[in-house]
């Protein structure tokens, strides 16, 4: 199983440094490093939800009702995709995608990895970008993780998790993970009002910039 930046899907930090302000040298993070978060290897089950809002006003004696435009919405959303771990090293990428997904639904607190300025305790959990499926579908959309939620089958062959250095670790992953999250759009009000039109985003310019 090849990891690249060209997988159908990816849900990382904003940037690299971001990644490490978070993890710092953490070890158990090492195989995401190179790509500040998840490279999905296979194809993630997406569900997807466009959203225009309405009132309706029904005067009396009608047989009609009339909507009234309130706002649209692309509403959050939800994406499986699946790890396996036949290698010691998809099972440490396996380990490191969990603790990636369990910890960016923290928020900082202190004596958290390299945190220790007060302007940053009390911050809420990272600003993420999720892509899948090309430029023109989803690309950089920045989101924050909602929920993470699996089921761990007591009836999976597992895998013990080998350090790299060749040491037995007490730590065992599944040969086949489901993960899911669950991904709300986090979009920064300052940044639309300065980017966005309608007429760019239909003429397609705004998709692979990370609005949808």
């Amino acid at each position: 199983m090849a990891y690249s930046t060209s997988a159908k899907g990816k849900l990382t930090t904003k940037t690299g440094s971001a990644f490490t302000e978070i993890f710092g040298d953490a070890e158990i993070v090492k195989p995401l490093r190179e790509f500040n978060g998840i490279i999905m290897p296979y194809n993630p089950l997406l569900n997807i939800q466009y959203d225009a809002n309405y009132s309706t006003q029904s005067p009396l004696h009608s047989n009609f009702q009339y909507p009234f435009y309130q706002n649209s919405a692309f509403a959050p959303f939800t994406a499986s995709f699946v790890l396996t771990s036949n290698t010691q090293k998809e099972a440490r990428y396996t380990l490191a995608c969990h603790h990636f997904l369990r910890t960016c639904t923290k928020m900082v607190q202190a004596g958290s990895t390299d945190f220790s300025a007060n302007s940053k305790i009390g911050a809420p959990p990272p600003v993420l970008k999720f892509s899948a499926y090309g430029d023109q579908m989803y690309k950089d959309i920045p989101v924050v993780l909602q929920s993470y939620n699996f089921t761990m089958e007591n009836d999976k062959i597992m895998i013990n998790v080998i350090n790299e250095d060749g040491q037995k670790s007490d730590v065992y992953v599944p040969v086949e993970w489901t993960m899911i999250v669950s991904l709300m759009p986090a979009y920064n009000p300052r940044e639309n009002r300065k980017k966005f039109s309608t007429a760019d985003y239909a003429n397609g310019k705004l998709i692979s910039g990370g609005y949808q």
